[in-house]
């Protein structure tokens, strides 16, 4: 949301304009943002996406699910620099990766970077913060 193919190297839209595509895309199902959460990530030296994008979308989809913007933490997860939103948003940004798939230990092939493993964040975050399912 918000890129410009003339300029993606800057943020085109406000964190307001995004919360209101999300609850207009909604419709009348918003209830259900009391159960999702959300993980983004981007590496710093993207050259076609600003890591401005996984923080203002970690912003915004945590006013859209109207979380504590006072219990933000910053969990370690090596080689990034992570903001956690009370357990419901993750914002990642991996540090010297470029525009690729975050394929951890390993990855190889063409637009895949082995620095951080985002299938292991994704997944590390939604199996230890998954709202629905019984405890």
């Amino acid at each position: 949301i918000g890129s410009n193919h003339d300029d993606p190297s800057s943020v085109q839209i406000s964190k307001k304009e995004v919360i209101e595509i999300c609850q207009n895309a909604a419709s009348q199902n918003q209830d259900d943002f009391n159960s999702q959460i959300a993980v983004f990530l981007t590496g710093e030296n993207d050259p076609f996406v600003t890591p401005d994008y996984p923080v203002l979308s970690a912003k915004s989809m945590a006013s859209v699910y109207a979380v504590d913007h006072q219990q933000v933490t910053t969990p370690a997860i090596p080689n990034t620099k992570a903001t956690n939103y009370s357990g419901r948003v993750l914002s990642v940004i991996a540090d010297d990766t470029g525009h690729a798939w975050a394929g951890g230990s390993g990855a190889s092939g063409a637009h895949i970077e082995d620095t951080v493993d985002y299938s292991e964040i994704i997944g590390k975050f939604f199996v230890e913060n998954n709202r629905r399912i019984k405890r």
